[in-house]
């Protein structure tokens, strides 16, 4: 694809025809000719932008809904956060009502989403879209609905998580760019990463495992691309959930969380604490990006990163490539300066 014309070079082009056909130069000629120049760029621009549109990789936001209609991958929308809480009895044992009112101190509120008795952990879920509706364990919250035979002020969460945001237009992109590529998902071991990654906006990345544990089952492994890679069992269930509507029939699929591997660091001659720092955060954004595949760590790899922030350095771990199990996934481990 040729590159689009410089307005400077429309704008020459435009006074050197002009001129050459009436044999004068005068300021009507420039203004004829910034005229029709600004025209022809705008038209050059606009076909630029169409160009774009015609493939998902690089439409515009507004297009790719157009592009996910085509190919049936819808944007994953705000998901709830999901899990359950415990209540103090000042009594015996009653019956929470579906429909029940929570909320925390910040005033973030949560509903009862099946009738429990209250020696059981009640079922909730957040009236707030997004993550900001996830709450981890131990979390103190109160009751705005009144139920006799409970302590209203002391109501403590287990693990309320799954909240998400809208999909980021680059996660959903990726699934649409995957879909345009392949056409058609007929159960590969690519299409039940596909339908792993569709399940939820935090799945950043999956890899999925023929014949695992045994013939005739697929092991498909879920992560996201943060410091912390493991996601919530309330996004795995989602993920199982999501595979099984879709997988072929007769073939059993087990969604898991891949098991850590940390890769230890040893640096030496660095004794800058803001070197150090800024070392740190360049190897964590280095694995980060790297979640998910399935490639050898090398130690060269390493140290390439490190010298984008210094060429002072020795690193003395690891000094050798580091593999992966089928069911590991590398982790920055601890950094330790000698």
């Amino acid at each position: 694809m040729n590159p689009t014309p410089s307005l400077a070079s429309l704008l020459y082009r435009a006074k050197s025809t002009i001129t050459n056909k009436l044999g004068v130069s005068n300021p009507a000629i420039d203004a004829i000719a910034a005229s029709i120049a600004g025209v022809s760029y705008g038209q050059y621009a606009y076909q630029d932008y169409l160009f774009q549109q015609l493939n998902p990789e690089t439409a515009d936001e507004e297009w790719l809904y157009l592009w996910a209609n085509r190919f049936k991958v819808e944007r994953l929308t705000f998901v709830f956060a999901a899990g359950t809480v415990n209540f103090q009895l000042t009594q015996g044992v009653v019956n929470i009502p579906k429909g029940t009112l929570l909320k925390t101190a910040d005033n973030k509120e949560y509903q009862v989403t099946t009738a429990t008795n209250s020696d059981q952990p009640v079922p909730v879920i957040s009236l707030e879209t997004s993550v900001a509706g996830n709450l981890p364990a131990g979390v103190n919250l109160y009751l705005v609905t009144a139920v006799t035979g409970l302590n209203p002020d002391n109501i403590s969460s287990n693990e309320i998580s799954g909240g998400a945001d809208l999909e980021d237009v680059e996660h959903w992109r990726e699934r649409i760019v995957t879909a345009f590529n392949d056409k058609q998902i007929v159960g590969r071991l690519v299409d039940y990463e596909f339908w792993a990654t569709s399940a939820h906006p935090d799945v950043d990345f999956a890899w999925a495992l023929d014949n695992t544990p045994m013939l005739g089952h697929v092991t498909v492994y879920i992560g996201r691309r943060q410091n912390n890679p493991l996601l919530s069992a309330e996004i795995k269930a989602q993920v199982q959930t999501h595979i099984d509507a879709n997988r072929l029939a007769g073939c059993h699929v087990f969604t898991k969380q891949p098991t850590l591997k940390p890769v230890p660091v040893s640096i030496s001659d660095v004794s800058d604490v803001n070197t150090r720092a800024s070392i740190q955060s360049a190897l964590q954004a280095f694995i980060n990006s790297r979640l998910g595949s399935r490639a050898v760590l090398r130690p060269n790899e390493l140290s390439q990163v490190i010298t984008t922030v210094t060429s002072e350095f020795i690193l003395v771990h690891p000094t050798s490539a580091i593999e992966l199990e089928e069911h590991e996934l590398h982790t920055l481990g601890d950094i330790t300066w000698l």
